[in-house]
């Protein structure tokens, strides 16, 4: 389900190119319009706008909702519209749930994921470590941080990305030793640390589980730098 950051890092770690942001483009095209922003761009609101929300929270108690019952289903919508790759229907999906309930962790992981995607990672990380403090069973949300740690790296190649990147998933990691993406994700880690021989074990780890993320692309790469390992 939350596997768009991951791929997104894979691909950012096999070209080893950083990018441009998108954020930027984003924020020019929908420049003025606040539901395409987590939790509507912290922006103020008209009177009119207000009268909207409420008429809205008003529809959703209607049809036989809980505030949090009505968020936790307009966060599963913006999660499905997020899959398909709608990052504008996703937002505004995530910020009805926001609104329905601001403490919703799926709708704090979705503003996070999206502004990973956008390389926004500095926001990203903040949405995502709020949606883990608000939520501290959702392991899951380690390896998202992770993801958007080693985005940040190939952005900034700051080094201690990296090494934080390696210590969510090394927490992951003991709830959920067998994970092939964070076993790749550690894999893709420790090549930026120059540890081939890690980043080798950590690739037969993943594939002994399915090996299912591993891009070849990156073996590749690996492959170029350290011979692989006998077992």
């Amino acid at each position: 389900m939350r596997k768009l950051l991951i791929l997104l890092a894979i691909t950012l770690s096999t070209s080893l190119i950083a990018q441009e942001t998108k954020w930027v483009s984003w924020k020019k095209r929908y420049n003025g319009q606040k539901n395409y922003f987590p939790e509507y761009g912290h922006q103020y609101k008209t009177q009119e706008e207000i009268k909207s929300d409420n008429s809205f929270i008003e529809t959703i108690t209607k049809l036989g909702y809980s505030r949090k019952e009505g968020s936790t289903q307009l966060a599963s919508k913006g999660w499905a519209f997020l899959r398909q790759g709608d990052f504008g229907s996703a937002m505004l999906r995530f910020n009805q749930s926001w609104l329905l309930d601001s403490t919703n962790s799926n709708a704090l992981w979705g503003f996070g994921t999206i502004l990973g995607i956008f390389e926004n990672t500095t926001e990203s990380l903040n949405y995502l470590e709020r949606a883990y403090k608000t939520d501290t069973t959702s392991k899951r949300l380690l390896v998202d941080m992770a993801t958007s740690y080693v985005i940040k790296y190939n952005l900034y190649k700051d080094l201690k990305d990296i090494n934080t990147a390696i210590e969510k998933l090394t927490i992951y990691l003991i709830f959920d030793s067998k994970n092939e993406e964070a076993l790749y994700k550690m894999a893709l880690c420790y090549f930026h640390l120059v540890d081939y021989k890690a980043s080798w074990d950590y690739i037969h780890k993943c594939q002994v589980n399915g090996g299912r993320p591993i891009e070849q692309g990156f073996l590749k790469a690996l492959k170029d730098k350290m011979k692989e390992p006998k077992e």
